[in-house]
């Protein structure tokens, strides 16, 4: 399960259950066309090369995310973005 956070640049913001980010790119049908943003999904973020894919398999749980947790994720992701832009394949932390 993730919380889909945003469209970024080419990709997407995941934040997964364990708290650790991912900037995935979509396989398939981008991920904005079909769900609103800062909402609970399932699916996969695969690791290929240098980066995460999402398999383009998605399923909304049905779970919006309240403004306050959707404030402190975004400043979660100003911390994570300048690691995406150097190194597109985030080391696990958390």
């Amino acid at each position: 399960m993730f919380v889909y956070a945003k469209k970024y640049k080419q990709g997407y913001a995941l934040k997964y259950k364990d708290n650790v980010w991912y900037f995935a790119k979509a396989l398939t049908t981008p991920i904005e066309e079909m769900l609103p943003d800062w909402i609970v999904i399932v699916t996969a973020a695969l690791p290929y090369h240098d980066h995460y894919v999402c398999d383009g398999l998605v399923a909304d749980k049905h779970v919006s995310i309240g403004n306050n947790m959707i404030h402190e994720m975004i400043q979660e992701l100003k911390i994570e973005r300048p690691k995406w832009s150097s190194n597109m394949r985030p080391e696990r932390t958390g």
